[in-house]
């Protein structure tokens, strides 16, 4: 009988897993692009289906690591990763510089996006979710983020800018149409997080990043359970930052209450006084004897202090 294979934690929380559960959401679903965990095969697929195909790691953050790949009607590829861009690559030339980036981890590859622009620079937004004191998920935050112009890639630590969601907008729409836009992507945020939520009960944030294009379609490009809250203090307006901070301390203030007390079933027992021989140390039962000895001697300690 064949064992199951375990399922990594950053497996669960990786980009291809949560692009599934999303998936199946009557709202969200058709917002998801076309995500596959990636193959030389599965990518060229791809390609004859979009003209723009993504290759990113799996369970990477921070913009790192990430690739674009772009198939041009004379049937030659362009690959563009950080601020390199190889031109006029055959399959072979473009499978061989692939693998020679791609290690071991896994990775996946995603549907391009034709999104919006700023300055000729891609932009997107980045929508910051929250469980508040009352347990229930909150819109904390939106915040918009431009592309260095020889990037491929907006996130902060790759040299993105932030921007307020309004002014980044207010170019393409009026302003009626940008309150319900902004209504739009609380929503959005809000149910992520909690499809989130449901198979990993640790998760207390969610960073939701959505491209819109040329239609203001919104693409919900990946979700993250370790949000980037810095961001939010880049700008002149720092309620979202203080707003965002004080659900993250009174989180993580929760948590340190919660975690669990091992079982005694699960700590495996010596005799009196043995060394557990793996660990050099003494084993616990004699560790937890020595401790109620000392806190013994400091209670006789204080009952003679006060007699005194």
């Amino acid at each position: 009988m064949q064992r199951k294979k375990k399922t990594s934690l950053l497996q669960l929380m990786g980009k291809l897993n949560k692009s599934f559960e999303l998936k199946k959401h009557y709202l969200l679903g058709q917002w998801i692009p076309e995500t596959r965990n990636y193959s030389f095969a599965e990518l060229l697929a791809l390609l004859n289906k979009y003209p723009t195909v993504f290759v990113k790691p799996n369970a990477g953050s921070l913009g790192r690591g990430v690739m674009r790949v772009e198939k041009h009607s004379t049937g030659l590829f362009t690959l563009r990763k950080d601020t390199s861009i190889w031109d006029n690559l055959n399959q072979s030339e473009l499978s061989t510089l692939l693998h020679s980036f791609i290690l071991q981890i896994p990775f996946v590859i995603q549907q391009g996006i034709e999104s919006l622009t700023y300055n000729g620079s891609a932009m997107d937004f980045r929508v910051m979710v929250q469980l508040n004191e009352n347990s229930v998920w909150e819109c904390t935050g939106i915040m918009g983020r431009v592309a260095p112009k020889n990037k491929i890639v907006s996130n902060l630590w790759q040299g993105g800018k932030p921007m307020p969601f309004r002014e980044l907008m207010s170019p393409y729409t009026p302003p009626e149409k940008l309150v319900e836009m902004e209504a739009l992507f609380k929503r959005i945020g809000v149910i992520a997080g909690e499809i989130v939520k449901r198979s990993n009960s640790f998760v207390h944030a969610v960073g939701v990043d959505i491209a819109l294009d040329k239609h203001f379609t919104p693409w919900i490009l990946e979700v993250n359970h370790v949000p980037d809250h810095l961001m939010f203090n880049q700008i002149a307006d720092k309620s979202m930052f203080q707003r965002i901070m004080q659900l993250r301390n009174f989180n993580l203030i929760k948590r340190s209450f919660k975690r669990p007390i091992p079982a005694k079933k699960h700590i495996k027992k010596y005799p009196k006084g043995a060394v557990n021989k793996k660990r050099r140390r003494p084993a616990l039962s004699t560790t937890y004897a020595r401790i109620r000895q000392t806190k013994k001697r400091i209670k006789q300690a204080r009952i003679k202090k006060r007699q005194r």
